[in-house]
Parts: structure tokens; C-alpha cells; sequence
């Protein structure tokens, strides 16, 4: 699957934004033997533990909408999430990326306020920024320029945000370390129409951001005029993989397996010397420097002796940026032309749900749980959409989301002759477009999560439920509102029936044989009086659970007793007035003619049992 960057919501607690600048990139003399290639940090290292009351924000920015690019600042940020998560054992709810167009002054102090909330006590709180820098006015701190900033002095400095700021609000937050990652570039006098300090009335960038407050540690790049560099045989800018490296177990001068800021800065300054002549390394740690920072992985140093010295080439403005425009250049451009505000919108939308896309896949890969893996899936469904018109990831997200798939095409609709009520009859074939539908039920845990966010109190259960078992006590209304909030919306009836049929046209999915009915469902045969956790039984031919019995189940329609005989054979969706809402599939406590898919019950949009429970379709 492809990564890209951009806004995932509250997914489950984990955000994410990339970004970065174009540096100086380092190559080999005439003559001089290649230089050894450096470790591959895409691969985490071993677990060491330690971070599980941490919160972590990691904000890179490789595309800027004006500014230069960074290349392999991206690279570097899912190499500091695998660290965190996979190292270190930070919780994926508790790391939050910014990427690309997601970081913006507002949303990185959002997220570091986050961040320090869900940093627990005796916990680190770690910021790691990878991306251009700016000079401060009354500061020697400098700056960290957004996404957004404009290609002018003055739009630059309003859309960036003071280290010594944000210093200051994870200080605020939280009780606990913080540990500050800063590799700022600031693009050479070459890149046009970006200003000097001195044309913002600023002073220069001091070459560490300061730390009085004794809980934080700073490491930062230190330079001004210019990148730190890359280090040989990478792609990626050069002082935050060194400090990654370092955690790792590079930085480990003293053998203890503990990295402190000191030996970090120590090593960083060793690389930067062998790599390249006249390059200064970064500045020295603001802050505790001899405490233990990190347990390390246990990888080893490579090798410095064999690296040879390179020469830093003259920087041309114009190789910075990538053949053609960049991504999102086209809809800046046309919005400059002046199209509707809608079409804007549609563009915008698009490139922030391909970037989200790019950064969900990758998070999926690494989510610890299928729990976890749902909850990403739902929040990246709830924020762009279940339908594929708008969303067109929505189908590799099924397995995650729960739901099966259900083909296009017509089915028989309703009961034979002789079979069933007055309601079920005349039997047609319906015509319906591709739909999915949840495998199970919805769950009493999964309610709980939807009644937190929304602020709703959690209907009562029965004595007997658990997180597994569906949720009851649940009316029409509060279904669909649950639907809505999950992306997804209540099933048609017609829907939901074929759903139920798994594609066949017997009395029962499974066929016409009563004396199964309860390998497929719990009915008062066989459910002891109660329902039961969902997904116990076998599951029809599409793959679904429960459609017979267990617990009814609300559908979007209107109840009409004579509906099928004037419905429309293509995708109906029933009656346009009715007092009732549509019910199907029976319960734990009715017989088995309310088992059969074709049976409809109709009531009150206001009832509420502990026999009915809903699922959701989109």
C-alpha cells in the first residue's frame, strides 16, 4: 500500500503530519573512495520498554506549500514512530504525527497540549520536529515554520511557532520529562523571496533552543544559514536519524546501555566531523545532559574510521524542488485562478484523504490489536466517507472495519406463496448497487465508545450482557445517530434481506432444513432465555453473523404492510410515510419462523427492548 500524509482525526487517539525542507546534500569528492552507507533505520530496533506511560508528537514536513523540500523527512518520522511504538512500547493512541499539510502552528500546539495529557506520571513526553526554521524576534530560541507559511518575511514569521513557546506548553502540561528533537533547516539566501533575519527585524538563531526548566532536555540541530547535512549513503536530513541512532544504541560511549543527551550530542559532533570538512556538529544538549535519556536497543555504532571526508557543494536554489509541481500544486494553483468554492473543496479534500491514506496504511501494519486496527479504520471512515465516490479506500478497509461486502446485482425479495405473512408477499426480484454491511452486531462495547465521544448516557443493559454481546435497550433514532457517528449509516431493508440470504433463495440461508437452525442462530430453542455474544454461531454465505436471531435489528425503513407491492424494483428504500420503522432477523427469545430471512416486524421508532439491537451498512 502507498504512504502519504495528512489529517486522520481522532482516529483512536493517533494523529499524524510530515513535512521538511530541502538541505544540503553531501556527496564524495572527485576520486575519493564511496563513503559507507549508514543504517537502514526503517526497520525498528529491539524492544527495551520504558515508554509505556510516554506521549510522543512527531512533526515533519518534506512538501511545504511554499518552502523547499526536505526530502526523506517523512522516512525519517515513521523510523521515530517505529521507536516509539516498537522500542520503546509508547502506545499508539499515545503518539500523535503531524505530516506534510497537517502541521500548522494551531495543530502543533494542539498537539503537544494532547500529548501532555497523555503523558502519565513518571512518564517522558517527547517532541521530535523535522522541517524548516526561522530566526525569532526578542528570542535566540528561532522558530518552526508550518506548512502553510507564505514565501514572504512576513508571512513566514506569522505562520510559525516559537520553540521557546512550545518549550514552555509541554513544561505546562505535564509532570513529567520532556525531551525536545529539533532538526530545523533554514533554507540557504539562494531560496527566493524568504528574507533574512535581519529584513524581519529579528536576531539571528541561536544554535540551541534553551531549556531552563530542568525537566527538559533539547537536541537540536544548531545551525543557521543551512541544514546540518545528510549523513553518507542516505536520503534523510541528518541530525534527527543521528539522535535516533543514538537511542538505538550508537550513542552508548560509556557501554552502561543508557543513553544520556550528552553522549548523543558526542556522537552526533563525531559523525558530522567525518563526514564532511568545515562541518560543525549540532549544539550542545540544553538541559540535564548526563541523565539517561533511554534505555539503549543494543545495536552497534557504525563504523566512522572508513567514512570519508566530503565536500559540501555550492547550494542551487532551483535543484531544491522536484521536477513538475509538487503535490497539491495544481489545486493551489487553480484555487488562485479562481474556481468555485466547491470544486476547492473537492480537490483539497481529496489530497488530504490520499495523504491520511498513505499514513493509515502504514499505522495498520504497526497497530498492536484488531481492536486498535478498527478503531483506525472507523476514525479514517468517519472523517472521509463510506462512500466509494469520495472515498475510494473504503474497500481495503473491510476486513479492518468488520464488514463483508456485498456484490451488486438482484435478488428474490420476500416469501413464496404459502410461506410467511401477508407482509412478505408478493415475492420480487430487487435490483440493488454493491453495499457493505457489519459482520456482527453492534456491541455494547462498541456503543460505549460512540456514548463517550458523543456524551450520551449509556443505555442500560441486562444483567447477563457483556462487552461482547450486542447492545440492546437501543431506539431507532439512537441506532441511526450511532451509524452516522461511525461513517456508516442503518441498512436499507432490501438490504439488509439479501444481506441475510447470503445469496440463496431458501427458506433459511443454509437452505430449508429447520433442524440447523440453531448451528445459525440463538432463538428460544437454544438461547437459555438470553442473548449471547456476537459472532458465536456460523456465519451465512456473504460471511455475516446473527442475521437469524440473537437480537432484532433496525433497519432505515419506514413499515408499511402493503410496501411490496408498489415498491420499486431497484434499490428501494421503503415507504415515505409510516409511524413505524422496519425491524428484522427475530431474537433470543422468538421462534423459528421469525428466524427466517424474508420475516418483517414493524414498531415504534421510540422502542427500546432488550430483544432489539441494529448493525450498520454503507
Amino acid at each position: 500500500m502507498r504512504r502519504s500524509a495528512s489529517t486522520l482525526v481522532a482516529a483512536a487517539g493517533l494523529f499524524v503530519l510530515t513535512g521538511g525542507s530541502a538541505g544540503l546534500a553531501l556527496r564524495s569528492g572527485a576520486g575519493a573512495p564511496p563513503a559507507p552507507v549508514w543504517p537502514d533505520l526503517s526497520y525498528p530496533a529491539p524492544l527495551t520498554g520504558g515508554g509505556e506511560r510516554d506521549a510522543a508528537v512527531i512533526v515533519a514536513i518534506e512538501e511545504y506549500q511554499n518552502s523547499p523540500r526536505l526530502s526523506g523527512a517523512k522516512a525519517d518520522a515513521w523510523a521515530w514512530f517505529d521507536y516509539f511504538n516498537k522500542t520503546r512500547g509508547v502506545s499508539g493512541r499515545n503518539i500523535t504525527m503531524l505530516l506534510d499539510a497537517e502541521v500548522s502552528v494551531e495543530s502543533m500546539r494542539e498537539a503537544a497540549a494532547r500529548a501532555a495529557g497523555l503523558a502519565g506520571n513518571g512518564g517522558a513526553l517527547w517532541f521530535v520536529f523535522i522541517g524548516h526554521g526561522i530566526p525569532d524576534a526578542g528570542s535566540r530560541d528561532g522558530r518552526l515554520e508550518g506548512f502553510d507559511a507564505r514565501s514572504s518575511p512576513r508571512g513566514i514569521y506569522a505562520r510559525s511557532l516559537s520553540k521557546k513557546e512550545l518549550l514552555a506548553s509541554l513544561v505546562a502540561g505535564g509532570t513529567g520529562e520532556v525531551v525536545a528533537v529539533f532538526d530545523t533547516c533554514s533554507p540557504g539566501k539562494d531560496a527566493p523571496d524568504r528574507g533574512s533575519a535581519a529584513d524581519l527585524g529579528l536576531s539571528e538563531p541561536h544554535a540551541a533552543a534553551s531549556a531552563a526548566e530542568p525537566r527538559i532536555t533539547v537536541l537540536d540541530a544548531g545551525r543557521t544559514g543551512g541544514c546540518a547535512g545528510r549523513g553518507p549513503g542516505t536520503e534523510r536530513p541528518a541530525f534527527n536519524y543521528l539522535v535516533l541512532g543514538g537511542l538505538r544504541g550508537w550513542a552508548d560511549i560509556d557501554g552502561d546501555k543508557k543513553i544520556a543527551a550528552a553522549e548523543i550530542a558526542e556522537f552526533a559532533a563525531q559523525a558530522f566531523h567525518a563526514a564532511g570538512e568545515g562541518r560543525n556538529g549540532p549544539a550542545a544538549p540544553a538541559g540535564e545532559n548526563k541523565a539517561a535519556l533511554a534505555d539503549s536497543a543494543g545495536e552497534k555504532r557504525p563504523d566512522m574510521s572508513g567514512t570519508v571526508k566530503l565536500k559540501v557543494p555550492a547550494v542551487n536554489s532551483g535543484s531544491v524542488f522536484r521536477a513538475g509541481p509538487a503535490p497539491g500544486a495544481s489545486e493551489w494553483e487553480r484555487y488562485s485562478a479562481g474556481l468555485p468554492e466547491s470544486e476547492k473543496a473537492r480537490g483539497a479534500s481529496g489530497w488530504v484523504r490520499d495523504t491520511d491514506w498513505d499514513k493509515l496504511s502504514r499505522m495498520l501494519t504497526y497497530a498492536g490489536s484488531d481492536e486498535d486496527k478498527k478503531d483506525l479504520a472507523a476514525a479514517f471512515v468517519r472523517a472521509y466517507g463510506a462512500k466509494v465516490d469520495e472515498n475510494p479506500y473504503v474497500v481495503y478497509l473491510l476486513s479492518f472495519l468488520d464488514m463483508a461486502l456485498i456484490p451488486a446485482g438482484g435478488f428474490l425479495r420476500g416469501s413464496p406463496e404459502g410461506e410467511g405473512e401477508l407482509d412478505e408477499h408478493p415475492r420480487r426480484e430487487v435490483s440493488l448497487a454493491a453495499f457493505c454491511i457489519d459482520k456482527h452486531e453492534v456491541t455494547a462495547a462498541d456503543y460505549k465508545k460512540f456514548a463517550a465521544a458523543s456524551g450520551r448516557t449509556m443505555p442500560e443493559q441486562p444483567l447477563w450482557s457483556t462487552d461482547h454481546h450486542p447492545v440492546v435497550n437501543v431506539d431507532w433514532n439512537a441506532a441511526s445517530d450511532y451509524c452516522a457517528w461511525a461513517g456508516k449509516r442503518l441498512p436499507a431493508e432490501a438490504e439488509w434481506e439479501k444481506a441475510a440470504r447470503g445469496g440463496a433463495d431458501t427458506k433459511y440461508s443454509f437452505g430449508g432444513d429447520e433442524s440447523k437452525l440453531g448451528d445459525y442462530a440463538w432463538y428460544h430453542v437454544n438461547s437459555g432465555g438470553q442473548s449471547h455474544p456476537v459472532g458465536l454461531k456460523n456465519p451465512n454465505q456473504y460471511g455475516v453473523y446473527d442475521m437469524a436471531g440473537n437480537v432484532w435489528e433496525w433497519t432505515a425503513d419506514r413499515y408499511g404492510v402493503n410496501y411490496y407491492r408498489t415498491a420499486p424494483s431497484e434499490n428501494p428504500k421503503g415507504p415515505d410515510s409510516g409511524a413505524q420503522r422496519v425491524l428484522r432477523g427475530g431474537s433470543w427469545n422468538f421462534f423459528d419462523i421469525s428466524q427466517r430471512p424474508g420475516d418483517r416486524a414493524g414498531d415504534s421508532p421510540s422502542s427500546k427492548s432488550e430483544r432489539g439491537g441494529f448493525r450498520c451498512a454503507f
